[in-house]
């Protein structure tokens, strides 16, 4: 499944990354094979409990066992004779057992060190193909990006670049949940959030977008019946138009102008919990409201709204985009690349200056 699209329209959006178990595996087959190596040496000398050599003692071990020389070892591995010397010394150290016997002519590999040689083989080409997947899947973006934002932002502004990101990047899938209300980022499982309400979690890592700005509207048709409000105090004798997703006896009309806070005490005649069915609302006459700038700006462009009273907007918060892992996985990186490229040189929450 390449796309899952969830609504809710209960208030904010929100994120969580799920990071790579690559580390985590390598560890357990490196124990696993310090545990194999223990019950097949016949003197059952290494210890299963001991933490288990490093990738670079195997790596000298083999070296070690293929050149029979420390030297020509090290200069497979492009390291020094010292190095060499440290690692294996290291690796019997924890064996318990001589490894190689070593004259001044030559290094004889010991039946100890051919019967670590045998299991470590194989144990390490199945590292080093988890280690190549994991740098095809840095280069290649795969997995799923679950993603959270404001409804109306999302249906305006992000629906429109998943089809282009998904056939750019065919492993990748896409869950896209867009809700009104404030969202667990971790609990809920999220990789990424839109959201421009107040950030209480200081633990996520914040890319801020710019002013969520607004716009106060009503329609041509509207206006011509009603007269267009020049100052702040006229609205009180409108039709007010008003989103909410809370009570809405108690919704009302707030603007922010030279002087602050302006609260228009005055009952709305209608109150919308939706701001696109707000905006046909306001396009169709209903009267005077607030409408988020990109949800306004193509209505006004085309003469479906005019703008009113300039000076006085919505209170406007800051948009961000969120993520919370410190190391996201191919696909988050992949997704917010692609959203901070679309949004780099167009806004279209914030005027143009």
């Amino acid at each position: 499944m390449r796309l899952v699209t969830s609504i809710d329209s209960s208030t904010n959006g929100a994120c969580v990354a799920r990071g790579s178990r690559t580390s985590r595996n390598n560890d357990n087959t490196l124990y696993r094979l310090w545990i194999q190596c223990g019950s097949s040496m016949k003197a059952s000398t290494v210890a299963p409990a001991s933490a288990p050599p490093s990738l670079e003692e195997w790596r000298a071990l083999l070296a070690v066992v293929e050149h029979q020389s420390f030297t020509r070892a090290a200069r497979a591995l492009g390291v020094q004779k010292a190095a060499v010397s440290k690692r294996v010394a290291a690796l019997e150290q924890r064996a318990g057992v001589a490894l190689f016997a070593r004259t001044t002519r030559a290094v004889v590999v010991t039946d100890a060190a051919r019967a670590l040689a045998t299991q470590a083989t194989a144990a390490l080409a199945t590292l080093d193909r988890a280690l190549e997947e994991a740098s095809r899947d840095a280069a290649r973006p795969s997995g799923r990006v679950r993603v959270t934002a404001p409804l109306v932002f999302g249906d305006e502004l992000l629906a429109p670049l998943i089809a282009p990101f998904l056939e750019k990047h065919p492993e990748v899938d896409v869950e896209l949940i867009l809700a009104d209300r404030r969202v667990d980022l971790v609990r809920e499982g999220f990789d990424v959030a839109i959201r421009a309400a107040p950030l209480a979690d200081s633990s996520l890592r914040v890319r801020r977008l710019g002013p969520a700005e607004s716009a106060l509207v009503a329609s041509p048709s509207y206006l011509a019946r009603a007269g267009t409000p020049t100052k702040l105090r006229a609205l009180e004798a409108h039709a007010l138009c008003v989103f909410s997703s809370g009570d809405a006896r108690h919704a009302r009309l707030e603007l922010r102008g030279p002087r602050g806070r302006v609260v228009i005490d005055r009952a709305p005649r209608l109150v919308c919990s939706s701001q696109i069915a707000l905006r046909r609302a306001l396009v169709d006459g209903a009267g005077v409201g607030s409408l988020p700038w990109y949800l306004a700006r193509g209505a006004i462009e085309r003469g479906a709204l005019v703008e009113l009273l300039e000076s006085h907007r919505a209170p406007a918060g800051t948009l961000q985009l969120l993520t919370v892992s410190p190391k996201p996985t191919s696909a988050v990186r992949a997704f917010v690349s692609m959203l901070l490229d679309a949004f780099r040189d167009d806004r279209p929450w914030v005027r143009a200056r």
